[in-house]
Parts: C-alpha cells; structure tokens; sequence
C-alpha cells in the first residue's frame, strides 16, 4: 500500500484549484505594480545608484507603498472582515516586537524635532519598519495569497536581475547597500531538490556576476549563498539506509567545505592589498561613539530623541558635512534604544532561522515535496534577510524608506510564504507498539 506523505498532499482539493486559476485584487495590483517602482528606483540601471539616494524617489516608494497597502488593508477588513481579523491576529502574534520598535522610534523622531529641532531624526527609520506588518497581512488575507506571492517573486527577480546586468557597464553601480535582494537569487538555481550541471552551472555564473559589486559584503553574500546547496547535499546524504555511505558523503562535504574556507582564507591573504579596505578607521571611531551612547543609557538608550547623525572629527572627509551616518544599523538601534531596543529587534528577526531551517529540510527530503519551488522561494526570501542583517550590520541603509521597504518587505514575503506551505500541516501521530 503506497505510503501518504500528510505534508505534500498530492492531489489539491476543488477549492484550491479554483483559488489558484483566480487573479488577485485590484488593490493588491497596486501593491505589485508600486514594488515594481521600487524596484526600479531600488536597481537604478540609470543613473548609477544616484536615484535610489534621491529624495524624490525616498518620498515617492514611501508615498506609493503606504496608500497602495493602506488601500488594501481597508478593502479586505470592508469586504472580508472575518478573514482580516484573523491575519492581523495571526501576524501581530509574531511581529508585534517590530510594531512597537517602531512606535518608540516614530515618538522620539518626534520628540527629536519639535522639542529638540533635530534636522536629521530617527522617523524614517521607523516608519518603514510598519511595511512589514502591513504587506504580511495584505498578503496573508488575500483570496489568492499564492497568486500575489508569485506576483512579488517576479518583481523581486526582475530587480536582482536589473543590479547584476547594469554592473558590468556602469562601474559606478556597486549597489553594496543593495545587493542583499540580489545575490540570494542564485539559489533558485544552486537550491534545487534534484542536482542539475545546467542550472548549477547557471547559479555559479550568476554569483560571479555579483562579484562585480567589489564590496566586501557582498564577498560574505556569496559566500553565504554557496554554503546552502553543500547544506543540501550533506543533508540529503545523512537520510541515507547505508550509514557507511552516509558517513563518507558527509565526509566528503566537510572536507570539500574546509576547502573552500582555506581557499577564501589564501585569497583574502594573497590579494588583500586589491581589496576594498571599508574605511575601517571611519568606521572604528564611528561604532567607538555609538557604543558611549549605549554605555550613557543602556537601558533606552537615547530614546531616537537624538540626530541619526554624528559629527566625525578624526580628519576631513571628502563630503559636504562633518556629520555622518554610524554605519550599522544595528549599533544605531542599540544605541538610540539601548536593551529595549535591540530586544525588541532580536524579537523580530529570530524567526528567519525558523525560515531557513524549513526551507533546507524541505528540499533536502526525500521525496521531493510537489511544492518544491514554492519551498526554493522561501530559501531564496530568507536568505535575503539574512544578506539584509549582513548588510545593515555595517552600513545604515534603514534610514532610506526606500532601502527600508525592501529590508522589511522580503521578512513579510517569508513568513507569507511559510504560512502557506505550513497552514495546512496535519501533524503526524506515533504508532505506539502494543
């Protein structure tokens, strides 16, 4: 008798199939079409970055994102409200920490310029931190949630693919604050459940072209990417009957990965002197005073009361201010919201682990689930947030709404994502011997 796998029905219900031949909103188009918009000002093929830097673009994805969500979220809680309550539930229930993360920032970004006259605050920091809530319920309460994700998936694909075609003939795209959204696009070639010397070969070209970017992050990208179809491989070969095969496959893939860290290690050895040096006395004296802000309050820090700028008096810089950004993010929320803050930002991003760990069983099983490219998606999404922490641990892209919607945007379309393939999981009962 053929075994039932519970977790990847085979045969999708009537509903299901009437579900997936349906489209999706007119306001949910709205949602695509303006990330699309984002998209393109994300990539910038034009103009070499500068317009993804501009003002007009930071208010204009801001202004369209927000009244494209708002829309949606009105329309779906007037005409299914039963259904919105639930996914406003469902998503509030794991991201409420960055709902209020970013409250306590909006308030003091207020604070800081009606009280204190601060020209460069904390607000946009935090208000685009609300996209995440807002897109992970448009997308979980839609009709046809998989038809919008592939939608995204499409957006977010030609974006990628945008930054790594202009890179050859534009050097002065290095996208170094936004190429976390593209280097993870290689895994819907390197992470397939079945190995394909075509589409790895593929994946491998594409890595090297992001290599393009010369930015040390990226560097760590690639190398982050690479290590998911090796987890692949020695996950696969561990399910094996024959443990002694299991044991010289897993071998194998230890040995070939301490290869790679030698390999990576003599590179950076032999051709530091060529590498991109970060600025890393800027950036020393930089995190040396965040890190006194958090010492002066480690309990709330500076409440975002304070300018998300400060003044470096080392030397010089070739800029036309002396007040510059912290170039972390992360130092950023700890030191403007001390423990409370970074708790709060700990809180919200614990779950991609969750994402990717899914992710990696799922296509390392055997068999292969149906929904194997839907699983490959929520790789794909949740090693852009992983590519994002990467980025804005030492770089301050959070204060640019536009840079902001795509960090916080991709961590919604994952938890969308993995809400669709788990919500109809049946858990498996133990036969218990008699």
């Amino acid at each position: 008798m053929a075994k039932v796998n519970v977790f990847y029905p085979q045969v999708p219900s009537r509903e299901q199939t009437q579900r997936r031949r349906k489209g999706i909103a007119l306001t949910e188009w709205w949602i695509v079409i303006f990330t699309g918009l984002a998209g393109l000002l994300f990539a910038d093929p034009f103009f070499g970055g500068w317009l993804g830097r501009s003002f007009v673009a930071k208010g204009l994805v801001f202004g369209t994102m927000t009244v494209a969500l708002v829309t949606n979220l009105i329309a779906r809680a007037t005409v299914a409200p039963v259904a919105f309550r639930a996914s406003v539930g469902r998503v509030f229930a794991v991201y409420w920490p960055i709902v209020v993360l970013s409250l306590f920032i909006i308030v003091g970004g207020n604070w800081a310029v009606r009280i204190d006259k601060v020209i460069a605050p904390f607000t946009s920091f935090g208000l685009s931190m609300l996209f995440l809530p807002a897109l992970a319920i448009s997308i979980d309460c839609s009709d046809n949630p998989l038809a919008f994700l592939k939608r995204l998936a499409i957006v977010f694909s030609a974006t990628a693919l945008m930054m790594v075609g202009e890179m050859p003939f534009d050097k002065r795209s290095t996208h170094h604050e936004e190429i976390f959204v593209a280097v993870p696009l290689a895994l819907v070639f390197l992470a397939r459940a079945r190995f394909n010397l075509l589409y790895f070969a593929l994946g491998l070209a594409y890595v090297a072209g992001c290599g393009l970017s010369v930015k040390n992050t990226t560097y760590i990208m690639m190398a982050l990417v690479l290590m998911v179809p090796l987890l692949i491989f020695v996950r696969r070969m561990s399910t094996f009957g024959d443990k002694y095969r299991s044991f010289v496959f897993s071998m194998m893939a230890v040995v070939f990965a301490l290869c790679v860290v030698v390999g990576i290690g003599l590179a950076w050895y032999f051709l530091k002197s060529h590498l991109p040096h970060g600025n890393t006395e800027y950036r020393t004296e930089m995190y040396r005073i965040a890190w006194h802000k958090f010492l002066d309050s480690p309990l709330w820090g500076t409440a975002f009361t304070g300018s998300a700028v400060s003044y470096f008096g080392l030397y010089r810089v070739e800029s036309s201010t002396q007040f510059l950004p912290t170039h972390s993010d992360i130092l950023d929320i700890l030191a403007n919201g001390g423990l409370i803050g970074i708790g709060l930002w700990l809180l919200t991003v614990r779950q991609v682990p969750t994402y990717f760990w899914a992710a990696l069983k799922a296509l390392s099983a055997e068999p292969v689930p149906h929904n194997e490219v839907l699983w490959r998606w929520l790789m794909v999404a949740s090693m852009i947030n992983v590519c994002a922490i990467v980025t804005y641990a030492v770089n301050p892209p959070m204060i640019n709404p536009l840079h902001g919607f795509w960090i916080w945007g991709s961590l919604a379309v994952s938890w969308a994502t993995w809400r669709q393939l788990t919500k109809d999981q049946v858990p498996v009962r133990r036969r218990t011997g008699a």
